[in-house]
């Protein structure tokens, strides 16, 4: 379709003959068909002004910017937002015509170019956009001067300047916006600014100074801020407490005092109260990044506030920093506390720190705990213990009922060699609770004493059938043919679970011999038990 054509379809009284000669001077970039585009554009037809929007950014070039600048003074805000959403995209064609908008007597024009000029990433918007900032009598277009700055600031080192000077604005919402502009450059170069401004304008500009300093993550700002808790209001002390902990992190350890350090902690207790849930979390990594074990006393109490099954991953956290606070004597004192919950979340955080200390001080409170933390305990042993805490596992393998305390010392045998406690070890295989003659299996085959060995071939010969199978289980996961005849001679009982724990035993012994298998399955498939 030649572009003659194309002026032709735009005139025709069919909505769709129009609109496919819209879309075709965008396909074919017909600078031609801009003026009928941008009557279009007014149009209150939706679809045709949509096939107009699009068309136009395809032609694009400066023709199409200068066509859509005087939209900017159109009646309807909707058909100026098309237009300025237009020139941000493509206003880098034409930047001429655009620089010479910040001239205009109309300040909602420097407004709209001041925005659109903020989405153009070349240096020479920069200068326009400071002598906006800088020297224009419209508050609201040195506010959009500086939001623009701040998103295409980082292209020049004159924006951040500029913007320095402009933090002397007399309106605050100029200042706000300048703030949130170096912000976003995050220019080190601004930390001595923004530290000067403070306290020379309204606690909501400390307010964002504070933040911004926060997000530029300046080590030099800290010593200032740390000065202005003591002078601070509750509101503007959370908000500096967050943002050294944020500048910080694990550093607040070695860059503060112990003077220091204790005075922080006492700001820290008082975030730590406030109603945000962010605040408070804050407060308790600040607390966990000064390592001061008192600090433990205020995180576990607002550990114990909160739902566990609600906010879990909220009080996993928490946990994880009373973890990292280490064994102290608030968490000795809450693991002997009469209120079983109380004793029970004191012993889970201690039960995660690997230090002989809190393995000493577990196995001094056993017995006088509950079940459910003696478990507890005992599995804590079996991760950590070693061989120094044998004659304690073994005690209480000796004196205990509990299947789940049983089966963790029994791991902890085993895991420590413990190959002088075999007899007592072996002697597990014939406990009446199902899964803890597993374990006992388990450990007995890891071990394989002569004394074990013994166990198992015994119990081939047991009249117990569960305890008969235990044997051939074991003697079958040995994997050592010389045990065969043990195993194979069980095969005479007549309970057919016993037969098919030979089955398995067999399979064991001559997993990598296929041959030999096949020899024992056809003996095992005349067997008259089906199961078998």
């Amino acid at each position: 379709m030649s572009f003659l054509e194309i002026l032709k379809s735009l005139k025709d009284q069919d909505e769709s003959i129009i609109r496919e000669a819209v879309f075709q001077a965008g396909e074919d970039r017909c600078k031609e068909a801009i003026p009928v585009l941008i009557n279009l554009l007014q149009s209150d037809n939706v679809g045709l002004q949509e096939a107009a929007e699009i068309s136009l950014r395809k032609i694009n070039g400066p023709e199409t910017i200068k066509a859509l600048i005087p939209l900017l003074e159109h009646k309807d805000p909707a058909v100026r937002n098309i237009a300025m959403d237009i020139l941000r995209d493509i206003g880098e064609q034409d930047l001429e015509s655009l620089i010479s908008l910040v001239e205009s007597k109309d300040r909602d024009i420097r407004i709209f170019v001041a925005d659109i000029l903020g989405y153009i990433k070349n240096p020479m918007v920069i200068m326009p956009l400071c002598n906006l900032l800088l020297h224009d009598p419209d508050v609201n277009v040195r506010q959009q001067s500086a939001i623009s700055l701040g998103k295409i600031g980082a292209i020049s080192s004159k924006a951040v300047e500029c913007l320095k000077q402009a933090l002397q604005d007399d309106e605050e919402w100029v200042q706000f916006s300048v703030i949130e502009a170096l912000k976003k450059l995050k220019d080190p170069s601004v930390t001595q600014d923004l530290l000067n401004l403070l306290g020379k304008g309204s606690e909501i500009v400390d307010s964002m100074i504070i933040e911004a300093l926060g997000e530029m993550g300046s080590v030099k700002a800290v010593p200032v801020l740390f000065s202005k808790l003591r002078v601070y209001p509750p509101h503007l002390k959370i908000k500096t407490v967050e943002t050294i902990v944020k500048i910080l992190g694990e550093r607040i350890k070695f860059t503060f005092t112990k003077k220091e350090k204790k005075e922080f902690l006492i700001y820290l207790r008082e975030a730590l109260q406030d109603e945000d849930k962010e605040v408070q979390d804050v407060a308790i990594k600040g607390i966990e990044y000064l390592g001061l074990p008192d600090g433990a006393k205020d995180i576990f109490q607002k550990l114990l506030e909160i739902d566990e099954d609600v906010e879990n991953e909220r009080y996993e956290n928490i946990k994880k920093s009373l973890v990292n606070l280490g064994f102290n004597e608030f968490l000795k004192n809450a693991a002997m506390d009469k209120d079983e919950d109380t004793a029970i979340k004191a012993i889970d955080i201690l039960t995660e720190i690997d230090d002989p200390k809190v393995k000493e001080f577990l196995k001094e409170i056993f017995w006088e705990k509950s079940r459910d933390i003696q478990r507890k305990i005992i599995s804590y042993l079996a991760r950590f213990g070693s061989e120094e805490d044998k004659d304690f596992i073994v005690d209480v393998l000796k004196k205990h009922k509990d299947g789940d305390v049983i089966k963790s010392c029994l791991y902890t045998l085993g895991k420590i060699k413990a190959k002088d406690c075999d007899e007592l070890i072996s002697s597990f295989l014939e406990h009446r609770f199902p899964d803890v003659r597993e374990k006992a299996i388990e450990v007995c085959i890891f071990l394989q004493t002569p004394k074990i060995i013994q166990k198992f071939i015994s119990l081939t010969q047991h009249k117990d059938p569960d305890k008969k199978i235990v044997g051939i289980l074991g003697l079958g996961k040995l994997a050592n043919k010389e045990y065969e005849k043990y195993i194979l001679d069980a095969f005479e009982d007549k309970n057919p679970e016993v037969k098919k724990a030979v089955v398995e035993s067999i399979v064991n012994l001559y997993r990598n011999d296929p041959c030999s298998l096949v020899r024992y399955f056809k003996k095992f498939l005349q067997d008259v038990s089906d199961e078998v």
